[in-house]
């Protein structure tokens, strides 16, 4: 009879757990599928960084550009940026030729070109070039608080 009874408060432990487990599942996100979110309005982005108290990375880049592809995809696709700083910053992607008026006041003349501004637009500083993923965070940590 203690066998039975053991193995049916066992039993019922397993079934409540698998429940449990059902009505409140634990949402795991997958490091390596975390992506940057990435926005296309300037102003909006301004604004989402008042409100925030952020910066807002702007990557500045151009169609058939060797770099600008080498950093979208090795730099910002990279999990340990992504983890690192995705939620730090604001994301904004602006083409050069699309987006060349709201562009004007910064003078971008090399591409790729990342600018660090703050919520009123002025630039904290700005990246020309490709930079590896490592290097990216570094310097992007020194800006945070």
């Amino acid at each position: 009879m203690r066998p039975t009874l053991i193995l049916s408060l066992l039993l019922a432990f397993i079934s409540t757990c698998h429940v449990n487990c059902l009505a409140h599942p634990q949402r795991k996100v997958d490091a390596a599928k975390r992506q940057l979110q990435w926005q296309s309005s300037l102003n909006n982005c301004k604004i989402s960084a008042r409100q925030k108290h952020k910066l807002i990375i702007v990557d500045v880049y151009t169609d058939n550009c060797h770099w600008c592809s080498r950093l979208e995809h090795e730099t910002f696709q990279n999990p340990g940026l992504v983890a690192e700083l995705g939620d730090r910053f604001i994301w904004l992607k602006l083409h050069a030729r699309i987006n060349a008026a709201e562009l004007k006041p910064y003078k971008v003349s090399g591409y790729p070109t990342v600018l660090v501004i703050d919520a009123q637009g002025k630039v904290v500083t700005s990246i020309s070039g490709y930079v590896p993923p490592e290097q990216f965070v570094e310097q992007m940590a020194m800006l945070l608080p």
